[in-house]
C-alpha cells in the first residue's frame, strides 16, 4: 500500500464499493474510517458537503428550522450550516465512531446511530 493519502483513500473507497456486503460490515468499516475521513477526503478533493450546503440554503432561508443531518457522517455539512446561523441541527449516521466525531464539532443538538430503520439508540448533547 503506498503512503500517499490519495492511495490510500482511493484503496479504502475500493473496498468498500468491492467488499462491503451487509450493514454491520459498513457500520464498522465506517466506525474504523473515522478518525482519518476528513483526512482522506480532503486528499481526494471530496466536496460533496459544500455542494450539499449550497443547495440546502436555497431551498431553506429559515435558519430556525428543524434540520435532521442524514447520513452525517463526520459532520462537515453540520457544521458549514452552523457556520450560516442554522441552530436547530440533529445528525443519524450508521457509524457511531463518524458521530463521535461529528459531536466534537458542538453543532448538533441530538445524534442517533441507526444501524438498521427499526432498532436505533439516540444520545443527546449535554448543552
Amino acid at each position: 500500500m503506498s503512503d500517499s493519502p490519495s492511495e490510500n483513500s482511493l484503496q479504502r473507497l475500493r473496498y468498500l464499493r468491492e467488499k462491503t456486503r451487509t450493514q454491520k460490515e459498513i457500520a464498522v468499516f465506517h466506525d474504523d474510517w473515522a478518525t482519518d475521513y476528513d483526512k482522506d477526503a480532503a486528499s481526494l478533493g471530496y466536496d460533496a458537503p459544500r455542494y450539499a450546503v449550497e443547495g440546502f440554503t436555497k431551498l431553506v432561508t429559515d435558519t430556525d428550522a428543524n434540520i435532521l443531518d442524514c447520513v452525517a457522517g463526520t459532520g462537515q455539512v453540520g457544521e458549514k450550516l452552523k457556520g450560516l446561523g442554522y441552530q436547530n441541527i440533529d445528525a443519524i449516521d450508521i457509524s457511531e465512531n463518524m458521530l463521535r466525531q461529528a459531536e466534537e464539532r458542538g453543532v448538533y443538538k441530538k445524534t442517533r446511530v441507526c444501524r438498521n430503520w427499526s432498532r436505533t439508540h439516540s444520545r443527546n448533547r449535554q448543552s
